[in-house]
């Protein structure tokens, strides 16, 4: 009996941390796809991501208000890494273009093409955008 149990909770981790991966990177893309609708509409917004806070945040891009939590009209358009529901995923890195934020203009081009890398135990997910476009997608 100690045997299964021994050998079941590892494999319930894992499947913990893939659950948790996968939506972390699956929140990040949304994020994303957020500040693009926004520009869409008519005013630039950016992601800005802070590897070392373990924050990703939607701002207008003319002068860094942050956005409305599209569900949550009492809260900024924010994700915290780190915390919360996404307390074992980490923000490794995000590169735009040499950059840790990304912007979108009018027609929903992005600055720059690149990826976040989210980190969840042994679990890595990449959010990329391209730059032509400000197509998001997850790998």
């Amino acid at each position: 009996m100690g045997t299964i149990a021994l050998t079941a909770v590892p494999a319930f981790q894992d499947t913990l941390e893939g659950y948790e991966a996968d939506r972390a990177a699956a929140e990040t893309a949304v994020l994303l796809r957020y500040a693009r609708s926004l520009s869409l509409m008519g005013t630039p917004h950016e992601v800005m991501f802070d590897a070392a806070a373990g924050t990703a945040a939607v701002v207008k891009t003319s002068d860094g208000t942050p956005a409305p939590d599209p569900l949550r009209k009492t809260r900024d358009a924010v994700l915290a890494f780190g915390r919360g529901g996404l307390g074992r995923t980490r923000l490794d890195s995000a590169d735009f273009g040499g950059s840790s934020r990304v912007s979108f203009d009018t027609r929903g081009s992005a600055s720059a093409g690149g990826k976040a890398v989210l980190r969840t135990g042994s679990e890595v997910h990449e959010v990329w955008v391209s730059a032509v476009g400000g197509r998001v997608w997850v790998q």
